[in-house]
């Protein structure tokens, strides 16, 4: 075959020659524009999904703390606290308008020495086993103002030691006949550290009836104190015995039906 003058004479083989190389290129060309996974995992008609950024990191909150139980916290505290025994000497029987002195205290053990010590003519009562703060506690004798006249001799907040025992000193005087209410409170100022409060504590540790007798002297000396200016009339106007006593009655007969 001839060639033109001037022009390129590739032939055949140049011919093909430059089609493999141009293919080549263009192959290549593809390939760095295709995922490699494309090559790897077999040919799919989806394209992998390019991974998008990631989602910000959420702080995991801390794990609530555990609730204190206050009532957990008091018996603690309590627990904490040194046992003691509670003694008094409130009397079986009284009588009206007759004043009884009544001692009620506490300490680590009751000795014979505290015994001896006690004041009033009651027998010895004694409750084991009660809380106390060596640091400082009160005692309380409660009634009935209609039922006892109490005046208290020695009271206030004590401390509590082996050797200078707490007491506590009252005079009690029954002002009404049956059977009459007293009670004994021991109260303690208790420290609780897991709640960081001070609270006082009160704990009953005597409580009953005792029988008050009638004073037949007693009663009539109140009623005289009490009516002198009617119980002076009488005497003197009518000079009668027997009308004192009809106007006695007729009083407490008064009296009775205004409380029914």
């Amino acid at each position: 075959m001839s060639t033109p003058q001037g022009g390129w004479n590739f032939g055949w083989f140049g011919t093909v020659a430059i089609v493999t190389v141009v293919g080549s290129v263009l192959v290549l060309a593809a390939m760095d524009k295709l995922p490699v996974e494309m090559f790897s995992a077999g040919w799919t008609s989806t394209p992998t999904p390019t991974p998008s950024a990631s989602p910000p990191l959420i702080p995991t909150p801390p794990l609530p703390k555990k609730v204190v139980s206050a009532e957990k916290s008091i018996a603690d505290a309590l627990a904490q606290l040194p046992n003691g025994e509670v003694y008094h000497n409130v009397p079986e029987k009284m009588q009206v308008g007759v004043s009884e002195t009544i001692e009620a205290g506490i300490a680590s053990k009751v000795t014979e020495e505290i015994k001896k010590r006690l004041q009033g003519r009651g027998d010895i009562d004694i409750e084991s086993g009660v809380r106390f703060d060596p640091s400082g506690m009160e005692m309380e004798l409660v009634a009935r103002p209609d039922e006892f006249e109490v005046f208290k001799v020695k009271g206030g907040e004590q401390f509590v030691t082996a050797s200078i025992p707490s007491k506590w000193i009252w005079r009690v005087k029954p002002l009404k006949a049956g059977d009459n209410l007293i009670a004994i409170k021991a109260t303690v100022k208790l420290r609780v550290p897991a709640l960081n409060i001070i609270r006082p504590v009160e704990v009953e540790v005597f409580s009953a009836t005792r029988k008050v007798e009638v004073n037949l002297a007693y009663s009539i000396n109140q009623f005289v104190v009490t009516n002198w200016k009617e119980v002076l009339g009488l005497v003197v106007g009518s000079g009668s015995l027997a009308s004192l006593v009809t106007w006695w009655i007729g009083k407490k007969d008064k009296k009775k039906a205004e409380s029914v």
